[in-house]
C-alpha cells in the first residue's frame, strides 16, 4: 500500500496542478485497490474497478486458509499453483496465445501473500466506509466470470458510501472482459466514462445505451439474493 501511496504521490506532484489523478486495479489488483481507496480516500479522484476479487476466502477450506496462516510464519516465499486457467479469463484465441507466450504470467501464490488476502478480506466492508463520497467510480464485470463471480462485486457495489458510481455488467464476458471477446463494448464504455469524469464532451445516447445493464444487474442481484 505504501508502495502505491508514494507513487501515486509522485505522480501527482508531476501532473498539472488540479488535474485529476485515477487508479485502476483488476481482480487482486481490484481488490488491492478497493483497500486503497478507503485507507487512503483523498489521494485518487476516480477509479476504474475491474471484476474485483472481493472475498479470497470464498471456496478455500478453512484447513487451507489455516496452512497459509501457519507457512507464511515460517516459510513465507513458498508458492502454490493456483487454480485459475487462462481459458476461465478470455476466450479470444489470440489473447489466450499472447498469454501463454507471456513470461510475466504466472499462475501461483505465495503462502504469505495467501495469508495476507485471506486476513484483509474481513477487512474490506470496514475499509470501503471510509471512501470519499466524491470519488468517481466505475466498476465492472463478466457476468459469466467464474473466478471472481460478479454477484459478489454487485453486493459490495451497493454498499459503497460513493455518490457518483456506475457498475457495468458484461454478460457475457469471462473473468477478463477487456481482453475476451465483445471487448470493443468494454473500451466504449471506459472511454465513456473517462469522457464523463474528465469533463469532456460525451454523448448522451451512449450512455443511455449502458443504463439498462445496471438496471438488469439490480433485478438479478435481489433475485439472486432472495
Amino acid at each position: 500500500m505504501e508502495v502505491i501511496r508514494e507513487q501515486l504521490i509522485d505522480v501527482r506532484e508531476r501532473i498539472p496542478s488540479g488535474a485529476p489523478l485515477g487508479l485502476m486495479g483488476h481482480s487482486m489488483g481490484g481488490f488491492l485497490s478497493l483497500h486503497f481507496l478507503g485507507r487512503y480516500p483523498d489521494l485518487v479522484d476516480f477509479s476504474w474497478i475491474s471484476s474485483p476479487l472481493i472475498d479470497a476466502r470464498r471456496n478455500v477450506p478453512f484447513f487451507a486458509r489455516q496452512a497459509a496462516h501457519a507457512l507464511s510464519a515460517f516459510v513465507p516465499r513458498i508458492s502454490f499453483k493456483s487454480a485459475v486457467r487462462t481459458d476461465q479469463c478470455k476466450r479470444d484465441p489470440k489473447m489466450i496465445a499472447e498469454t501463454k507466450r507471456d513470461n510475466w504470467v504466472h499462475r501461483r501464490i505465495s503462502a504469505r501473500a495467501a495469508s495476507v488476502l485471506f486476513k484483509n478480506a474481513r477487512k474490506l466492508k470496514d475499509v470501503s466506509e471510509q471512501f470519499s463520497p466524491d470519488l468517481k467510480l466505475l466498476m465492472t464485470h463478466g457476468g459469466e466470470d467464474k473466478i471472481c463471480p460478479s454477484l459478489l462485486s454487485w453486493k459490495f457495489f451497493e454498499t459503497l458510501p460513493v455518490e457518483q458510481k456506475e457498475y457495468v455488467l458484461f454478460r457475457d464476458s469471462l473473468h477478463e472482459p477487456f481482453n475476451d471477446l465483445g471487448r470493443e463494448d468494454v473500451y466504449r464504455t471506459l472511454e465513456q466514462w473517462l469522457n464523463s469524469v474528465l469533463d469532456e464532451e460525451s454523448s448522451e445516447e451512449n450512455y443511455e445505451v449502458r443504463r439498462p445493464l445496471y438496471s438488469e444487474r439490480r433485478l438479478n442481484g435481489a433475485t439472486a439474493a432472495a
